[in-house]
């Protein structure tokens, strides 16, 4: 084997490394670019996070807030059920009292009644002692004067027989 032999093929190792090194090259150029991009994107993802996180931070603001309304429309609710069952309570008792004064009325109405009938026939029954009393103070005036006018005659008798 010659010096030329080796020499070509030190040449020839020679120029793949040369091109193994190029291509490492463009690899590392290659790695970097996407390294550059990965970490653009990288970039990107963390202001995307703290902005997410942000959003997250005042949607979970914005649900407590939410939770206490809501927790208080709840128990304004409880409230209102606890008045509006008070309310029906007392509709029922006014209702009950009604009805009890309904029947109330009718037997005050029945006595009423009663008491207007009875006053009626004591009314009558006046009129009707009114009337024979009328009647029997007219007789007994009738009476005084028949027997004022027997006492009379009888007062004539007796000064006509002394006569």
């Amino acid at each position: 084997m010659g010096t030329s032999t080796i020499l070509e093929e030190l040449e020839n190792e020679l120029e793949i490394l040369r091109q193994n090194a190029l291509d490492a090259e463009k690899n590392a150029t290659i790695q970097q670019e996407e390294r550059d991009k990965l970490v653009i994107v990288l970039k990107n993802l963390e202001k995307q996070l703290r902005v997410d996180k942000t959003e997250n931070h005042n949607i979970q603001n914005k649900i407590d807030e939410t939770q206490t309304k809501l927790s208080k429309i709840e128990e304004t609710l409880k409230k209102n059920e606890a008045e509006l069952l008070l309310f029906q309570q007392k509709i029922s008792k006014i209702k009950e009292k009604m009805d009890k004064i309904t029947d109330d009325d009718v037997q005050l109405e029945f006595e009423i009644q009663a008491s207007k009938q009875n006053l009626e026939s004591k009314q009558k029954e006046k009129n009707d002692l009114e009337k024979q009393t009328q009647e029997n103070d007219q007789e007994i005036s009738n009476l005084k004067e028949k027997i004022e006018e027997l006492r009379r005659k009888e007062n004539q008798r007796k000064n006509c027989r002394i006569l």
